[in-house]
């Protein structure tokens, strides 16, 4: 077999739900030629088996299986092992789509410059029903002003496919960030070069309830993510942006619903905001929830312009 051309980095923690479809969409690449580095991070379900039942059975699947220590510790220790010049993120809930591999790794080969290119992805419940097309300004000019301001700029950590040399040169992924470690990862790495988005969908990106509203650590995370901003604002000795204070979370359900019935999804629309008025009966905000779902597949709403 040839050399890999790409190195998959997939850290899992107690993910056997969902591991074993990450891991075919991985298998089923047009691009042949890669290595996958799963990072067992002390799982205590089925992950393990999972994982080296894959190993045993395509040499192109390692596993290192290893006490937990969170998610930089998983990453900086599978980073160690990737022997191939990009690495491609994969979290072990998402779905990759067949030319996902290949049409990163062409575009780093064609743009020199760019230490690491993502993708538009699909936003799906964890049932894998389809919620929202994430299809964000794919400008560097874009994708740079957001990151500076605190936002993630559409860079979807496990749709990246990043240069192996200038993550190790900038000194990989930070403990202290944490939580928004790739957030960080982003900033020091457009120092570096280019960050760029292929204006296509790559990546089923699934959504758990923790992942929207993200309320139990989220004023540590925006603690952290400030601090990271006045590192990088101190590097270019600029001033820092102060993050806005935290605003009340959407509900889960009432979240999603509003995504499916915008983009379409209706069956998906239904679901959620049917499920959210099942809790919620005596709350305005569920029944304009439900209208709002209605009336969009009745026609009698028209789509919002394009988000970015």
């Amino acid at each position: 077999m040839s050399e890999p051309r790409v190195s998959v980095l997939l850290p899992v923690y107690n993910g056997a739900r969902y591991l074993r479809p990450a891991l075919e969409s991985i298998r089923a690449q047009t691009l042949e030629d890669f290595e996958c580095v799963i990072v067992d991070d002390g799982s205590t379900d089925n992950s393990r088996a999972i994982a080296e039942g894959f190993a045993a059975t395509d040499k192109r699947f390692r596993v290192l299986s290893r006490a937990n220590t969170g998610i930089v510790g998983a990453l900086n220790d599978g980073l160690s092992l990737c022997k191939t010049k990009y690495i491609a993120r994969m979290d072990a809930d998402d779905i990759a789509l067949p030319e996902r591999l290949v049409k990163q790794a062409d575009f780093l080969d064609t743009h020199p410059d760019c230490v690491g290119v993502g993708a538009w992805v699909l936003f799906t419940d964890p049932c894998d029903r389809p919620l929202l097309h994430f299809q964000p300004d794919t400008t560097w000019s874009a994708i740079q002003e957001k990151l500076r301001t605190g936002n993630v700029g559409g860079l979807i950590h496990p749709a990246m496919m990043l240069r192996r040399d200038a993550v190790q040169a900038v000194g990989g992924y930070l403990p202290e960030a944490e939580w928004v470690e790739d957030f960080d990862l982003f900033l020091r790495l457009s120092e570096r070069g280019e960050l760029a988005i292929l204006p296509e969908i790559l990546l089923r990106y699934r959504q758990h309830p923790q992942s929207v509203n993200r309320t139990r650590n989220a004023s540590e995370r925006r603690q952290r993510k400030q601090r990271s901003l006045e590192a990088d604002a101190q590097r270019r000795d600029v001033t820092p942006v102060t993050l806005p204070e935290l605003s009340p979370s959407c509900d889960t359900d009432r979240q999603w619903a509003y995504w499916a019935a915008q983009d379409g999804y209706f069956r998906s629309a239904f679901h959620w905001s049917l499920k959210h008025l099942g809790k919620h009966l005596g709350d305005r905000e569920a029944w304009r929830c439900f209208n709002y779902t209605l009336k969009r597949a009745l026609g009698l709403i028209p789509a919002a312009p394009e988000r970015s």
